[in-house]
């Protein structure tokens, strides 16, 4: 081919034509390109909660799930999740639940220094799975300082409700001095000393009521752990799997009262102090199955969100309100000292 036919310019209507078409297609690309996106707002408002899911990796993912006329099941709201975990039924649960109330039986008989240590060591464990919940959040407790204190108000408390008392009343002093000798302060002082705090107090103190019961009757921390065991069973084998939040803590009320018309009648046969009569056993009763379900949603509450895995802590929870209660009606209902 020669150069010149190369250097021919085009006509002015062809080339004119030739924009005229380019620009067309541009303005066709871009419309689909509106379309499109138009079309995918939806997923993309639909899958925004599920990937929010995702990126927490604390929080059990569900796979969507359908109903009877074959539409999405709608979500729980965001609070029920924050404070209602989501169990599934295992068999190696139900024997490791079983062996902890052997093991609470065994330390009745062995006294109550076994007591005291058996409740420090379960509260130490359940204080750093709580601080690592909060660490995987980004949070900055102190592992060592939550342990101690969780750990230490059991052990205080075989000397003591004073003693306990102390060693509560410094745990927030620890946090603050942990938290000023951090070397990475990726959150405020504040903050990282009250996750130290939350990650141990109530943990503490759930531990540290049987051990307190036990100083003041023996017969009363038989009985209060009986029937938060026969509470925590019932809630368990029911609530597990279950779709609805409340079908475990309604299971628990009703082996809970079961187990108080059992001991009510024992009352009566038999001389079991500090309770007098059968009416003494269904207040007591009462104050577990109405306490009980409350400290697990303050459990809930201790933790980041209610499916975050704290083994040890889910042995304490149903003991943070019942404990201190039934300690209260010992000292001012009944009048033990």
């Amino acid at each position: 081919m020669e150069q010149g036919a190369l250097d021919t310019p085009r006509p002015a209507g062809l080339l004119t034509g030739t924009v005229n078409d380019e620009a067309n297609r541009t303005q066709a690309g871009d419309r689909h390109g509106v379309r499109a996106a138009m079309k995918n707002t939806g997923a993309i408002a639909v899958s925004r909660r599920g990937e929010a899911r995702k990126a927490n990796p604390g929080r059990s993912a569900r796979p969507p799930t359908r109903g009877k006329a074959g539409r999405p099941e709608r979500l729980p709201a965001e609070w029920v999740e924050r404070v209602f975990g989501r169990d599934e039924l295992k068999l190696a649960r139900v024997i490791v639940g079983f062996a902890w109330f052997l093991i609470e039986l065994g330390c009745f008989y062995g006294g109550l220094v076994w007591l005291g240590a058996v409740f420090a060591l379960v509260a130490a464990v359940g204080a750093l799975q709580t601080c690592r919940e909060w660490r995987r959040v980004g949070s900055q407790p102190n592992r060592f300082v939550a342990a101690l204190g969780a750990g230490g108000m059991p052990l205080a408390a075989g000397w003591g409700i004073a003693l306990c008392g102390l060693v509560l009343l410094a745990l927030p002093v620890a946090a603050v001095a942990a938290a000023l000798l951090r070397r990475r302060r990726r959150t405020p002082l504040l903050a990282a000393a009250g996750a130290t705090v939350r990650s141990s107090a109530l943990i503490g103190l759930a531990a540290a009521a049987p051990v307190l019961v036990f100083r003041v009757s023996d017969v009363g921390a038989l009985l209060l752990i009986v029937l938060i065991s026969g509470y925590d069973l019932g809630r368990y084998l029911v609530g597990a799997g279950s779709s609805s939040p409340l079908a475990g803590p309604i299971a628990g009320i009703v082996v809970a009262g079961v187990l108080t018309f059992s001991v009510s009648v024992a009352v009566e046969i038999f001389e079991m102090k500090p309770f007098a009569d059968a009416g003494h056993a269904w207040v007591f009763g009462g104050v577990v199955a109405f306490t009980a379900p409350l400290g697990e949603l303050v459990g809930s509450m201790v933790l980041p969100h209610a499916s975050a895995p704290a083994p040890a802590l889910r042995r304490l929870d149903s003991l943070m309100l019942a404990g201190p209660a039934w300690l209260f009606l010992l000292w001012n209902y009944l009048g033990v000292s």
